[in-house]
């Protein structure tokens, strides 16, 4: 490796973040400004997704960053469950918001609502706020299989914990610079329009589209069976 050239471009790109953070700061009065205009508009398109049969198992499960989440087929077949994942302002200035998860009844935690506040800043001074203490059923705590797998597997890949812990309490100094990170992909390139994630528009993984490619199939059936009894009503 040339080191002067890469030690010269690596001067180079801290020029290049250094301006960015600058331009972040210049524009995020108008960025936070934005999100609490529109947040009526998301709030009424997060509602209508609700009828999609297993949107957000195949959102999350299109999304590259996500995959490591999960350690085994429970971890990810929860997300069958789960009707609607939202952002939601929580403070009046717009500076933090929640990231909200609703689930229906399932086989593995209580609760209907697990939801964590996050700054919509992304610096590393940003703290991370109060979570949610999932409430596991027996013999179903996916936090503490994903930790053991994770500690045990060779697989480096592997996230410290799963997905649903993006929304707790646990291990708050370990974890939340990994959750900060989760948080604004979920906000920069999902949120957006996770019907482009849904349809396989974004990055996907070619290993996860082939393990959904089945399911997807029949989700896409059900999305069109949806629409057709909607246009019915």
């Amino acid at each position: 490796m040339d080191e002067q050239r890469f030690n010269k471009a690596r001067e180079i790109q801290d020029k290049i973040d250094a301006e960015t953070d600058k331009l972040r700061e210049q524009f995020l009065p108008q960025e936070r400004k934005m999100m609490k205009e529109v947040y009526q508009i998301f709030l009424e398109r997060d509602e209508t997704l609700k009828k999609v049969p297993n949107f957000w198992f195949f959102v999350i499960n299109n999304t590259l960053d996500f995959l490591p989440t999960f350690h085994d087929e429970d971890a990810s077949n929860v997300l069958n469950y789960c009707t609607s994942i939202t952002v939601v302002p929580s403070s009046g200035d717009g500076s933090t918001y929640l990231l909200k998860a609703e689930f229906k009844e399932n086989p593995y935690f209580e609760n209907q609502t697990l939801q964590k506040e996050f700054p919509i800043d992304p610096s590393p001074d940003a703290k991370v706020g109060k979570g949610t203490d999932i409430k596991w059923k027996s013999g179903k705590n996916l936090s503490e299989a994903h930790i053991a797998a994770a500690k045990k597997s060779k697989d480096s890949d592997l996230a410290p914990f799963t997905f649903l812990d993006l929304f707790s309490n646990a291990n708050p100094k370990e974890f939340d610079e990994f959750r900060l990170d989760l948080f604004h992909i979920f906000v920069d390139t999902i949120y957006p329009d996770p019907m482009a994630v849904f349809m396989g528009d974004d990055d996907v993984d070619e290993d996860s589209d082939e393990s959904v490619s089945d399911e997807e199939g029949d989700s896409e059936e059900s999305f069109d069976s949806q629409a057709g009894s909607d246009d019915e009503d």
